[in-house]
């Protein structure tokens, strides 16, 4: 049993990658996304990990990666490498393999969230995030992450808001 989170801690990573890891347990089982998602909150809750509202906001931020990375996908025709914009061998093996699996199987389920996806396109810091590359809306600043972490200010105008960033190029 991981040491429970107090109220006045926020998430940490390894809260995020244990939510992926249960939503990707059970949406493998034959459950929807949704269903696993709330599962994988009610479990973190019920274990003491985090406060049901705390296991909700890692859920939501999950949520969002997931729908973009999804999005990405669809409308570009590209891997999920692709979206990271990093190189893959950066990435711990289990994380990507999780996140691949996971958009892989909820494909259709996530497009029908897309419209969703517009309003929680934003990442701001202080939040969680996992692996991919992010953009700072106010200079263009790059941060990648090679594993869940939370997003900080933007290191070269300590901005607190970011987009994915989308480049089939990379």
């Amino acid at each position: 049993m991981h040491a429970p989170n107090t109220p006045e801690q926020p998430p940490q990573p390894d809260h995020y990658d244990r939510m992926l890891a249960r939503t990707e347990q059970q949406q493998g089982g034959g459950h929807t996304l949704r269903e696993a998602l709330d599962w994988a909150v009610d479990h973190a809750s019920a274990l003491g990990e985090l406060s049901r509202e705390q296991a909700q906001q890692v859920a939501d931020w999950l949520q969002r990666d997931l729908q973009d990375a999804a999005h990405f996908l669809n409308e570009s025709g590209s891997e999920l490498q692709q979206w990271l914009r990093f190189d893959r061998d950066l990435v711990v093996d289990e994380l990507f393999e999780l996140l691949d699996r996971l958009v892989d199987r909820s494909r259709v389920e996530l497009v029908a969230w897309q419209r969703e996806s517009e309003q929680l396109a934003e990442w701001r810091s202080g939040e969680l995030t996992g692996i991919g590359t992010l953009t700072c809306v106010a200079c263009g600043a790059t941060l990648s992450f090679e594993q869940s972490a939370p997003i900080p200010h933007c290191p070269s105008c300590g901005g607190d808001r970011f987009r994915r960033l989308i480049d089939t190029d990379a």
